[in-house]
């Protein structure tokens, strides 16, 4: 995901192709999310493995944004 976010950043600054890295992102994060959700239902535990659920937490929200961006991109460019 790192490179990702890294590959996000390039193609924004260079205007190359940002809506697609923000697809292929999504994807990445919902199977990371149904990964979680339907195969480690049982491992996850907040009292337990607090750290563990510090990572799994965090990727509904990193989803909607990477959503929001990729809606709001063009029309941000075409204001300026």
């Amino acid at each position: 995901m790192l490179w990702l976010l890294i590959l996000m950043n390039m193609s924004a600054y260079f205007n190359i192709a940002f809506k697609i890295m923000c697809l292929i992102s999504i994807i990445v994060m919902l199977n990371a999310t149904v990964d979680n959700l339907v195969l480690f239902t049982g491992l996850v535990s907040f009292e337990d493995r607090p750290y563990l659920t510090i990572f799994i937490i965090p990727r509904p929200l990193f989803l909607g944004e990477i959503i929001w961006m990729g809606i709001f991109y063009n029309s941000a460019l075409a204001d300026d």
